[in-house]
């Protein structure tokens, strides 16, 4: 069987369209609405909900890029909350020095928001 999904990535969601034998799969994404102007799922394209969508559909090249910018920055997050001797990746507007886990912390937010130039 299967239905001929249609997927894309636009504004940070991924569009699902097509999902008559998935849709209780595309239903059980977190965040997902229907929009029912353009006929299609909309979820966030964050890196858990398109894991979890190339369980069942291959996702276009565009969203498997997308994909893989979130698992690198993912592990660099992952990483840095390992890091056993933290170094600040900017300089911190703070007059004292920071603990371990606060640099820890502010490194990952860094990175999360894609502050760095990389």
């Amino acid at each position: 069987g299967g239905t001929d999904m249609k997927l894309a990535i636009a504004n940070g969601n991924v569009y699902i369209q097509n999902t008559k034998e998935e849709y209780p799969i595309v239903k059980s994404l977190p965040n997902a609405k229907f929009d029912k102007k353009i006929k299609a799922w909309v979820v966030p394209a964050t890196l858990d909900i398109l894991n979890r969508i190339q369980r069942f559909i291959k996702l276009t090249p565009k969203i498997e890029a997308e994909r893989q910018r979130l698992q690198k920055k993912q592990n660099k997050i992952d990483a840095e909350r390992l890091n056993e001797n933290p170094v600040p990746l900017a300089k911190y507007p703070v007059k004292v020095n920071l603990f371990k886990h606060q640099l820890r912390g502010a490194n990952m937010a860094l990175i999360a928001m894609e502050l760095l130039e990389e």
